[in-house]
């Protein structure tokens, strides 16, 4: 099973996430999300930086956790390849993120993203497993 996928979302984007665990299902979500900022093969860990996030339910820490990793990118200018889940129950997530500053030079730039909202949000629990659905606002 492909850890995520694009969804055709008119005038959006979207994602359709999947995840053996809860650790599996947001790391394939940042995954995901940087595949649409830029192309994640030319993404070099060179730099590593730790995200905490807590909610109220699973759904909201997905916006949250995607959210943030929008906010980081453009603070920032980070720009992850790998996710390492240090930390996580339903409520909260705290991960490494190995990857590097973007560098217009070296990275393609994809799809500015402002935001993951709560249209259409769902997660989905099939034994398991997890998919999720996320629609990001560009």
């Amino acid at each position: 099973m492909p850890g995520y996928e694009e969804i055709d979302i008119a005038g959006d984007i979207g994602l359709k996430i999947y995840g053996n665990n809860l650790e599996e299902l947001f790391t394939n979500a940042a995954m995901g999300l940087y595949s649409f900022m830029t192309n994640a093969d030319d993404v070099i860990n060179t730099t590593s930086i730790t995200v905490d996030v807590t909610e109220e339910t699973t759904p909201r820490l997905l916006v949250a956790w995607l959210n943030e990793l929008i906010y980081r990118f453009d603070v920032d200018g980070f720009t992850g390849k790998t996710v390492t889940a240090i930390d996580m129950d339903e409520q909260h997530i705290r991960a490494e993120l190995a990857g590097e500053p973007f560098d217009i030079r070296r990275h393609r730039r994809g799809i500015l993203i402002k935001a993951a909202t709560y249209h259409r949000l769902n997660i989905d629990r099939q034994g398991q497993s997890y998919i999720a659905t996320v629609i990001c606002d560009v």
